[in-house]
């Protein structure tokens, strides 16, 4: 699942997001880096053709991991946008990754958390963020930056990880998402074998995990509806603008954190 773009207090599953414990919130002001919004809603063919359900053996499963570890070779840059809706609240990320060096990627997200709304600007390994430590830019240290925000689309590792939680794979045939040309793949996972979810969580029964890959692999869309347990939580992730120009830059006027 887009497994993490964790937001001062991790989470789960799709994107791993939970709660956040941070100050009152400050209003927004216009970033000098703006992301470009994504224009492009998901269109959808009619009526794809589906086959039939695979048994969730190793092999199914290996090479489904495989194919969506593949998929994030020559990935260079994206724009990302994810809502995400639990215990009556709802969140969404969206903003763009210049990814050229996967290690430490450039990032221009913008977080709406309901009663807050964060910006964050990542070069290298200098972090700026605004709305969380005031209204304007604020520089901040490696160690709050890293509790903070980092978009990550490598789902492989998670999926390899839960394994064992999946019952069956289905083929749902063929969508375009984003301009792009997908394969539409249903999951069907186990929700109490989720080793992420944590043993209080109290999840059970079957759980839906849609995921559209292009013809590299990529996985260009996700929707994860987790419907049971104490903490019901639904998430969809949207990638476009794969490899396109992006440029991000530091904000022109900032303070540096104590």
């Amino acid at each position: 699942m887009f497994h993490k773009l964790g937001l001062t207090a991790a989470a789960v599953g799709l994107v791993l997001v939970a709660g956040c414990s941070t100050p009152a919130p400050a209003q927004s002001q216009q970033a000098p880096s703006q992301p470009s919004a994504s224009s492009a809603a998901p269109a959808t063919s009619a009526a794809p053709q589906s086959s039939p359900a695979q048994p969730a053996g190793d092999s199914a499963i290996d090479d489904f991991v495989a194919k969506v570890g593949n998929g994030l070779d020559g990935v260079k840059s994206y724009h990302l946008k994810m809502s995400m809706s639990s215990a009556g609240q709802q969140m969404t990320f969206e903003g763009d990754v210049d990814a050229a060096d996967p290690k430490h990627p450039n990032q221009h997200l913008s977080m709406d958390l309901g009663k807050m709304t964060i910006e964050m600007i990542t070069i290298g390994k200098d972090s700026y963020m605004k709305g969380l430590l005031g209204s304007g830019w604020v520089k901040v240290s490696e160690d709050v930056a890293s509790q903070t925000t980092t978009a990550e689309i490598d789902q492989s590792k998670w999926l390899a990880q839960n394994k064992d939680a999946f019952k069956k794979v289905e083929n749902l045939g063929t969508e375009s998402v984003g301009g792009a040309n997908t394969t539409h793949y249903r999951l069907t996972l186990d929700a109490a074998a989720l080793k992420d979810l944590g043993s209080d969580a109290g999840a059970s029964g079957e759980v839906a995990y849609d995921a559209w890959l292009d013809d590299s692999g990529l996985m260009r869309k996700a929707v994860f509806d987790l419907n049971t347990g104490k903490a019901p939580l639904k998430m969809e992730v949207l990638l476009t603008k794969v490899n396109e120009p992006v440029t991000i830059k530091p904000p022109a006027k900032f303070t540096t954190m104590g």
